[in-house]
């Protein structure tokens, strides 16, 4: 140490206050919300508390049910209830049997079913023609002969088969019950077919009603000959002088 230098004297040995101190503040817990609440009593003096039941909340309003549709359903049981309803029975079927001769003694034309598809036009107008030939024999004598004057074979125009059904209208009601009589039920004797042939009564009946029926039609065809044809006079099977007439419009494809 230095022997000359001053001594040394300290002024304070406090620090001096510092006036910007932050207040002292005692930690308190948090309290977590809850759905009890306490209260004071409302009678009582003291400090107990009452516990009260958690408040419910509000009861929302029930949806309004939803109308439903004013559905009528079909009466199945009765089909007279439905008016709007189409009865399929009231339609027109295109089966119309043989019942009894009394009933259809005005019918000529018939329709014939279950035809073998590769059946022809020239080999159903022969077996016709053999029909009528037979009948006619073995009736000697009966003014009313088998004989028709109307035939149609519809036919695929792609692959040349028939459709397996054809029309021919009859000069007479008795003429169509003989086919009737010699057709229906019948197995064919070509192309070892297991089809049975039927006989029904045709939708449209008579030569001028089917005549209407088809002279607007358009076949889409190379050839006359899938044409419906008319023959007059009428075919029996021994006259070989019939002229033909075909019905509708060609279109060459």
């Amino acid at each position: 140490m230095n022997p000359y230098s001053p001594p040394f004297f300290p002024s304070s040995t406090l620090l001096p206050p510092f006036h910007h101190h932050f207040p002292f503040i005692l930690p308190t817990p948090y309290l977590y919300p809850s759905r009890i609440y306490f209260v004071p009593s409302q009678f009582g003096v003291t400090s107990s508390l009452q516990l009260l039941p958690p408040v419910k909340p509000e009861a929302q309003p029930a949806c309004p049910p939803q109308k439903r549709r004013d559905v009528k359903r079909r009466d199945l049981s009765n089909p007279c209830a439905n008016k709007k309803r189409s009865d399929i029975r009231n339609v027109p079927t295109r089966h119309f049997d043989f019942t009894r001769r009394g009933c259809h003694g005005w019918k000529t034309s018939v329709m014939i079913k279950n035809i073998p598809s590769k059946y022809t036009k020239e080999m159903l107008l022969s077996l016709l023609d053999k029909h009528c030939s037979l009948e006619n024999q073995s009736l000697s004598g009966v003014s009313v002969h088998s004989e028709f004057d109307f035939f149609y074979l519809p036919m695929d125009f792609r692959s040349g088969y028939n459709l397996g059904y054809a029309f021919v209208n009859f000069t007479s009601p008795e003429a169509a019950w003989r086919l009737h009589a010699f057709l229906h039920k019948k197995s064919w004797d070509f192309f070892c077919s297991r089809k049975i042939c039927e006989v029904t009564f045709a939708r449209i009946q008579g030569l001028d009603a089917l005549k209407m029926n088809f002279v607007n039609s358009k076949f889409h065809c190379n050839s006359d000959q899938f044409l419906p044809v008319e023959f007059f006079p009428p075919r029996n099977g021994t006259n070989f002088n019939v002229k033909s007439r075909f019905i509708g419009k060609r279109i060459s494809s």
